[in-house]
């Protein structure tokens, strides 16, 4: 094969994985709008409207401190299970683990981690 066959070859397959993450993304912005949003808000803020309603305030996606004492893992384990994955905390988050594939729920929490790139607080 041609040095320029196998650079378009690779090119092609590029954008293909490109268009995957792309995608990936896409579906996590709709998740976040239906099943996060009206609690803790548009920009992850914590102000939802829903969420002005609950007992606890819902997390500040934007709070990079905050954020930074969290592993994936444990964000992981709170959209699958609800609020009782947060230890010493009645919390009244759903659970997702039923809405929502490992898959979707992984691409839901780098969309989270992605609200303290873009509003962030130091």
């Amino acid at each position: 094969m041609k040095t320029w066959t196998k650079a378009l070859v690779a090119a092609g397959a590029l954008a293909i994985a490109a268009s995957g993450v792309a995608r990936a993304d896409e579906v996590a912005d709709k998740q976040f709008k239906k099943y996060c949003q009206k609690c803790h808000g548009a920009e992850g803020k914590g102000d939802g409207a829903e969420g002005a309603t609950l007992a606890e305030k819902p997390r500040d996606f934007t709070d990079c401190a905050a954020m930074a004492k969290e592993s994936d893992d444990k964000l992981f384990e709170v959209v699958k299970v609800g609020g009782k994955a947060i230890a010493g905390k009645k919390s009244e988050m759903p659970a997702m683990g039923k809405s929502l594939s490992d898959d979707e729920i992984k691409n839901l929490v780098a969309k989270v981690r992605s609200f303290c790139a873009t509003g962030a607080k130091p």
